[in-house]
């Protein structure tokens, strides 16, 4: 990208002629600018000699954006003194460049690659630059780690404009490390060699800082090296929202469970009789418990064990207010089988079963049961009902339900992540670097 001088003498402006057409054009930097391009002839030379001309058959010679523009970034003026195409030497993959100058800090540049923007300067600009650290795959700046995205030697394919370094005969390898919004470049000549920060630029904050229309700009295609996903603000926020909401249901139900603990309300135990009378032999006899007070309205836990072994008991229970009748009905299953086979011991069910009846009103209750059994008919039936139950399910499906749009939004990200890395030799997603 060349020397970063000290432009003391910017204010001085003159004209030179191309010496191969003669068009004459206003210099910028007349004391320190010593390299041109002619936009017209398309002839590069210093003041006393041609140096070459360009073919431009095999690329797009017209800036985007016109030379001698006014652009501010960064909360700082630039002129746009100068244009150059590059590309990576090896492959196809060419570029944009337009060299921009101010005041006081003196070059800086713009990029752009498939309608991708990049501000980029130096330490002129950015003094702490020197305070990188790191090796060739992994640096770090301001406490944010960059990872390597692109080793390349450029090219210059054309010039116009404006240069205090002869563009046409510098070698430079170059180095891309990237954390987005951000990009750290590092070009080595030689045994020496600078950073340069690149900071990302949409179209339209282009078109902004040089006040012109978006669509003179190229449009953008694919995923830029270091753009930031357009979303990334947005998940953050997401994710914070969600988080508090997460914290104020625990929180809510912290509170619930406070004032309103859980309580026990019954507990009985029965050794069901046979029903002779009843279809099948494994009828048993109704059992109606005695009543028991509910505070409502709450969530009641019913818990069911019973002593089976290789057998089934089917529990069907109806929960009945005392005082109007009002009913719930539901069933349990509890069947439990275990064995020893090729040596080893094994078992399938479980002794346990439970279920949760939301809403219940005040009032007094008692249980109608109906077991039936392929049992021995001996096994116990023990019962616990317990008020003021969490109601975990609900709480699990509130949050799968505030968790759908994070998810849709982090698979979302990470796709966008991916495609960046598809244009990198270095992919953290490929096994095989």
């Amino acid at each position: 990208m060349g020397d970063l001088l000290n432009h003391k003498h910017l204010t001085s402006t003159g004209f030179v002629n191309c010496p191969d057409c003669g068009t004459q054009f206003k210099v910028f930097d007349y004391t320190n600018s010593n390299h041109f391009g002619c936009a017209n002839c398309h002839t590069f030379f210093t003041f006393r000699m041609q140096i070459r001309s360009f073919n431009i058959k095999d690329f797009e010679a017209k800036p985007a954006i016109p030379i001698g523009s006014i652009g501010t970034f960064e909360g700082n003026s630039y002129t746009l003194a100068g244009f150059m195409v590059k590309k990576e030497k090896g492959n196809n993959y060419k570029w944009r460049e337009y060299l921009l100058i101010n005041a006081e800090k003196g070059y800086a540049f713009l990029s752009e690659f498939d309608g991708h923007w990049n501000f980029i300067a130096g330490t002129n600009h950015y003094p702490d630059l020197t305070s990188v650290k790191g090796n060739n795959y992994s640096v770090t700046y301001q406490d944010k780690e960059y990872k390597l995205f692109n080793k390349y030697e450029p090219q210059l394919l054309y010039a116009a404009g404006e240069f205090d370094w002869d563009v046409v005969n510098e070698h430079i390898n170059a180095r891309e490390l990237i954390a987005p919004p951000c990009m750290l470049v590092r070009e080595n000549q030689g045994k020496s060699g600078d950073w340069f920060l690149a900071t990302y630029n949409t179209p339209s904050e282009v078109a902004e800082a040089f006040k012109i229309k978006r669509n003179v700009l190229p449009t953008r295609f694919g995923v830029g090296a270091n753009q930031p996903a357009a979303f990334e603000r947005q998940f953050n926020g997401l994710m914070m929202v969600t988080t508090f909401t997460v914290i104020l249901m625990f929180a809510i139900l912290w509170a619930f469970n406070f004032n309103k603990p859980e309580k026990e309300v019954f507990h009985e135990n029965y050794i069901p009789q046979r029903d002779s009378a009843g279809w099948g032999g494994g009828s048993y006899k109704t059992i109606n418990t005695g009543s028991f007070k509910v505070d409502g309205p709450t969530a009641l836990n019913v818990e069911l064990r019973s002593d089976v072994s290789n057998e089934w008991m089917e529990v069907p229970i109806t929960l009945i207010n005392d005082k109007t009748g009002q009913f719930y009905d539901f069933s349990k299953a509890i069947e439990f089988y275990h064995g020893y086979e090729d040596g080893e011991s094994w078992t399938e069910g479980s002794r346990d079963a439970n279920a949760v009846l939301s809403n219940i009103p005040s009032g007094y209750y008692h249980l109608s049961i109906e077991p039936a059994s392929d049992g021995r008919g001996d096994e116990g039936l023990e019962v616990v009902i317990t008020q003021n139950t969490i109601l975990w399910s609900n709480f699990f499906i509130f949050l799968l339900l505030i968790a759908v749009y994070p998810i849709f939004q982090f698979v979302r990200r990470a796709y966008f992540d991916r495609q960046r890395w598809s244009n990198s030799d270095y992919s953290p997603y490929d096994r095989d670097n």
